[in-house]
Formats: C-alpha cells, sequence, structure tokens
C-alpha cells in the first residue's frame, strides 16, 4: 500500500539498514527493528493483494526494478548480490485482465533475467497460506 524507494515505484516499500554489513551480522538493533515491521506491518505499510483489477500497475515487476537499481551501487568485489523473494501469493498477476496479464509475466520474467545478466541472483521464499499449497509452476517455475 505504501510506497518508500528511490525511483518512487507503486507497492514496494524499501526498509533501509543503516549499514548493510549489519544484514551479514545482525545487531539486536536490526533484529528489534525488524521485529517492529513484522508486528506493524499492515498498520505502517500494508499490502496489495495482487494485481488491482483495470490497473497496468505491476508491483512485482517494480519491486524487481527497485532491487535491481539497488544491487547495482557499490564495489562489485566479492560480494555476493541476491534478491530474496517471500512470497504467499502463487499468481502474482492472477487478477488482471488476460492481455495485461501477458503483458505483466513477460516483462516480470525479462527484468528477472536482466538482474541475473548482472550477476544479481533471485532466491524464492514460497509460503503457503493456510490450507494452500504454494504452487511453483503457476508463475516462478
Amino acid at each position: 500500500r505504501e510506497r518508500r524507494n528511490l525511483q518512487e515505484s507503486e507497492g514496494v516499500y524499501v526498509f533501509n539498514v543503516p549499514e548493510r554489513e549489519d544484514l551479514d551480522r545482525p545487531t539486536a538493533r536490526l533484529i528489534k527493528d525488524f521485529s517492529h515491521i513484522e508486528s506493524n506491518f499492515e498498520k505502517e505499510i500494508g499490502s496489495q493483494s495482487g494485481i488491482i483489477p483495470g490497473s497496468r500497475e505491476n508491483p512485482l515487476y517494480n519491486a524487481l526494478w527497485v532491487a535491481q537499481g539497488l544491487l547495482r551501487k557499490g564495489s562489485t568485489r566479492n560480494v555476493e548480490k541476491r534478491i530474496l523473494l517471500f512470497t504467499n501469493n502463487d499468481d502474482p498477476f492472477g487478477n488482471a485482465d488476460p492481455v495485461a496479464k501477458a503483458d505483466m509475466r513477460r516483462t516480470t520474467i525479462q527484468r528477472g533475467k536482466d538482474a541475473q545478466d548482472l550477476g544479481i541472483s533471485i532466491e524464492l521464499f514460497p509460503l503457503s497460506r493456510p490450507g494452500e499449497e504454494f504452487n511453483v509452476s503457476i508463475f516462478y517455475a
């Protein structure tokens, strides 16, 4: 629902870490900050459930674009650049009309390939909803 990123892309909220090295060796402060986000996520950030019908906005594409921009910055020596994608939505374009869905699928896959061409790996962490199994074959395969 909220957006916070340099590109002003819809549906993308970037959690800023003061020192990126903290991600490799999490501190108590960083863990507390992440816990705060988890407990207050809906109130402070919110979430869209998939594509808004009639919209051409593609939050997954936007998220990959923003992450790619962040990972292009800085040194590339001895650094593993990766996007960790946590989602419980196995059909990110499910609500879109068929023409828009095909276009969103194509452009998002291309954005992922572009990131990989730049040496950025994308790792999917599928989260099942209660009573539902995450179906990777719908899109993420």
